[in-house]
């Protein structure tokens, strides 16, 4: 489950859509996940949609 986006609290998918939007590609953001119990930072550059 993604939890943040660059520190922003993700409540649903149309909220991690919407943050994401505002974005232009190639942007570097760090989502903040758990899985499992186990919370992690995972930083990623975004990419074009096709």
């Amino acid at each position: 489950m993604i939890e943040s986006i660059d520190g922003w609290r993700v409540r649903s998918m149309a909220d991690l859509r919407s943050r994401l939007y505002l974005l232009a590609p190639g942007a570097w953001v760090n989502l903040r996940v758990d899985r499992h119990d186990t919370v992690r930072t995972v930083g990623l550059a975004l990419s074009p949609s096709a």
